[in-house]
Parts: structure tokens; sequence; C-alpha cells
């Protein structure tokens, strides 16, 4: 394994930190990474893209159980290959669960296309949806990434597999959660939202929205249906004037910004331990397991 391409799409950060602690830990072992941003591409991918390359990385955020929508469309894009190793890395606000599952039709479709699945995982991190985790936790997710970072190109290139198999039960409620937020869920969010007094129509989201889905109209930006439920324009926006209009409580208060969390000393990554009890009781092993 000399040379390994990292398609990636990041809503608020979580996905594109994994990414370059991934690409830093292959580098260290002398693998090329090259990190792609899958929003990029609008077209079909030119199979000459792929020359030289060994495998192929999907990492993405899940969004209620599967890949966000314009992962789906970048999938599409990909050139047919006789055959190529394919990875794939998501990150999840949860342990284990459905989570685990999101890519199982995903890497079924790439199967036609020559990609053979050769290795899943997930990567916890912080939320940035519904439930804020506390920053110190927040915090001990990113460092133990680092730790999951070294595991996973340590397993690539050593050829572990790590292959997923849901079975039917699993399956079918991961495509029912997916399908109620995918096709409604999103897409009354993205309608839902609007800029309050506070916009200084910057235009900032409109230009960072993946999806294009915000245009601006005058002094303020037009919101369409055609959401990810990303969070991306929220939590970037400078004025903090993106809000939603009936689904309000889908948005962290004090927003989500892993770099903030990451450079301030004051908040300990302490949050769980050996004595942690009820819902966040996974974590800690979770956080001490490096092939968790």
């Amino acid at each position: 394994m000399k040379h390994i391409i990292l398609y990636y799409f990041s809503g608020t950060g979580n996905t594109a930190y994994v990414c370059n602690l991934l690409k830093g830990a292959l580098e260290k072992r002398s693998v090329k990474a090259d990190l792609v941003k899958m929003e990029e591409f609008h077209e079909p991918i030119d199979p000459a893209a792929l020359k030289g390359v060994d495998a192929v990385c999907l990492c993405y955020p899940v969004y209620a159980f599967r890949p966000a929508a314009l992962v789906l469309r970048f999938a599409g894009l990909l050139p047919a290959v006789q055959t190529m190793p394919m990875f794939h890395i998501k990150t999840a606000g949860g342990v284990r669960g459905l989570t685990e599952y999101a890519s199982t039709s995903l890497s079924r479709a790439l199967a036609k296309k020559g990609y053979r699945t050769e290795y899943d995982r997930t990567v916890t991190m912080g939320s940035n949806w519904y439930y804020a985790y506390d920053d110190r936790l927040v915090k001990q997710l990113a460092l133990a990434a680092e730790e999951k970072a070294e595991q996973i190109a340590e397993d690539i290139i050593s050829g572990k597999k790590r292959i997923l198999k849901p079975n039917f039960i699993q399956t079918f409620f991961s495509w029912l959660a997916s399908f109620g937020e995918h096709h409604m869920g999103a897409k009354q969010f993205g309608k839902s939202l609007s800029a309050d007094e506070n916009c200084n129509a910057c235009g900032l989201c409109a230009k960072n929205c993946p999806q294009k889905n915000i245009r601006m109209d005058g002094a303020r930006p037009v919101f369409g249906s055609d959401c990810l439920w990303c969070m991306r324009c929220i939590y970037a926006c400078p004025k903090k004037a993106i809000y939603s209009k009936g689904m309000q409580f889908a948005i962290l208060k004090n927003g989500y910004d892993l770099k903030h969390v990451l450079a301030d000393d004051s908040i300990t990554p302490d949050f769980v331990g050996a004595n942690t009890r009820g819902v966040f009781k996974s974590f800690h092993q979770y956080c001490i397991d490096r092939d968790a």
C-alpha cells in the first residue's frame, strides 16, 4: 500500500479532523494520502484520477443511520474500476448501535462498480445536533481519535479486514430511521431556517453550503429544501444569526466548535472514567480501547 485517496465530507469539522489524523498516521508510515473534498465534485470523476492509487477511503459523518445525501451523490460520480480496495471511516455522536451499519447499502452499490469494502469503522466524536456533549467529553473523544487513527492506519497497511454484516432487523430499522430523516426531516429543517436582524449579509452561509441550498436575496439569505442538516451554516455564522422556525430544538444553544474546544487549555479531557455510570458508561471503554 503506497497511495490512498481520502475522499471526505465534513459538516462542522469532526470528519475533517479525523481525516487529517488518518492522513498523518498513514504518511508517518510512508503511505501517500491525498485529502479530497467530496463536495467539490459535480461531474463524473475521470478514471485517470485513480491512476497509481492503491485504495480509496471514504470518510463521512453518519446522519440518521446513513451517509449524508451528498456522500451518496458523490459515490455515483466515482468511476467504475476493475477492482480496488475501499475503506469506510465514519464519524458519529454515539458509541456502536445502528450507526455502525450506515455504510451497508453504500458498500453494496460501490461493489457493483468494482470497489470491494475491506475495512469499515466508526469514530465517535462530539455531538453537533440536538444534544450537546460536555466540552470535556468532546475533547476526550477528539484525543481518543488520535489513537484510533493510528490503529486504523496500522490495520489498513497490514491488510486487516474489518467488515460489518448487519442482520435484517438492523438493516430495516436503519433504513426506516434514515428514510424519515432524509426525506422529511432534512427538507423541513432546511425550509425552516431563517436569519434574524443580526445578519450582516456577509454571504458566508451561501458560500459554504455544501448543497448550494442557500442564496442571498438582498440583505438576507434564503434557505431551500435541499438541506443535509449538516449544521455548517448555523455554527459558522459569525453573527449567530441563523435560527429555525419550528425545529430550533435540533440546534445546540452554544453551537459546536471543535477547534475552540481543542485550543482551550482550561477544558480537561476527563468527563468519563472508570466510575462513570449511566448513558456515558460505554464512552469510557471506547476511549481507552484503541481498537473499539
